[in-house]
């Protein structure tokens, strides 16, 4: 009979085996929980401080960086400051004002800085100042047109007085640093308080207003050029034209009065006669005189009123006899309307005849 072979084998099971190491009422725990709190905050902490510790290194090296290529930059430094203007201010007076040096880096100015102290100048109306790259900056100036002097009386010479001031159209007063020889010839406005002016700032006088508004007319017109006026009396301007001859307005509506003075003047052409004064303040009975030669006897003061008649026929200024009454008029002078000048100076006519 054959041996049985004998073969090793397991009395339990893996789950049984298992069951003999444990150990009733015995509770294996972790780690300490302070000890992994303490560690989470650690790990957090470590990576704020790398990611500040990158933020910095990046800032440090951004504005080395932008400190080398710009600031210390050769190439930036200032070389060329360009300049125009319409007026009298000077290259070397604006840049002083702005304070621009060359040599300097250019993004060591601020243009606005630059722009307001040239705007602080009366006499500058606009400023443009722009910066051109590498090392180029361009001032452009606009300045205020002078269009009269203002001075406390109109025998002074306005370029020659400290206290006299140039006027623009809106009647702002400014003086410029510098006076250009086109100013001399300017028009006087004579007899203003000045004390009242302040470089800078517009002129709120009436009678002022009214001047700088008769210039403009008269200089959009160019029927005669006006040297000087007096308005010291407050109530009316005396004016001085280029023939001496001494106009009086007043303060409201300037054109109407333009339009009777056209009237006088060209009835005083068709007598041959220059307007030596004449009151334009007076709608009707306008007194009038005239420049007399050496030998003649002096005019008097015209004070006629404005006649309703209107002459027949022909013109006696040209030599021509008028034509009797109850003689019939042509269509011509038939449909010709009234002017408003006839007859405005018809007492002189006749002496002159």
């Amino acid at each position: 009979m054959s041996k049985r072979r004998i073969s090793n084998k397991k009395l339990t099971t893996a789950r049984e085996h298992r069951k003999k190491y444990i150990i009733k009422g015995v509770v294996k725990r972790g780690t300490n929980p302070r000890i992994q709190a303490a560690g989470r905050s650690a790990g957090r902490l470590l990576k704020v401080v790398f990611v500040v510790a990158l933020l910095v290194g990046l800032g440090i090296g951004a504005k080395e960086g932008y400190r080398k290529l710009f600031w210390e930059n050769p190439d930036y430094a200032l070389k060329e400051v360009r300049y125009s203007t319409d007026g009298s201010l000077t290259r070397e007076m604006a840049i002083a004002v702005t304070g621009f040096k060359e040599g300097r880096n250019i993004f060591g100015y601020r243009l606005d800085s630059g722009r307001d102290a040239l705007k602080a100048l009366p006499q500058v109306e606009n400023v443009e100042i722009r910066r051109y790259l590498p090392n180029r900056i361009e001032i452009t100036l606009t300045e205020r047109k002078p269009v009269a002097w203002v001075t406390a009386r109109v025998s002074d010479d306005p370029a020659k007085s400290e206290r006299s001031h140039l006027l623009d159209a809106r009647g702002l007063v400014f003086k410029p640093k510098r006076l250009l020889p086109e100013y001399d010839p300017l028009p006087v406005i004579g007899g203003v308080e000045m004390g009242d002016i302040v470089p800078g700032k517009p002129i709120g006088k009436a009678e002022v207003v009214t001047a700088l508004e008769l210039l403009r007319r008269t200089n959009e017109s160019g029927d005669f050029k006006i040297l000087s006026m007096d308005v010291s009396k407050g109530y009316c301007i005396t004016a001085t034209d280029q023939k001496r001859a001494q106009l009086t307005f007043g303060l409201d509506e300037v054109e109407s009065q333009l339009k009777r003075l056209t009237i006088v003047q060209r009835e005083a052409a068709l007598m041959t006669q220059e307007v030596k004064t004449v009151n334009l303040m007076l709608a009707r009975n306008i007194p009038v005189t005239f420049v007399t030669s050496p030998d003649a006897e002096p005019e008097p003061v015209m004070e006629a009123p404005i006649p309703k008649a209107k002459l027949i026929g022909a013109d006696p200024a040209k030599g021509a006899k008028p034509a009797p009454t109850g003689t019939k008029r042509n269509d011509k002078n038939k449909d010709t309307p009234k002017s408003e000048g006839d007859g405005v100076l018809k007492s002189f006519r006749r002496r002159q005849a």
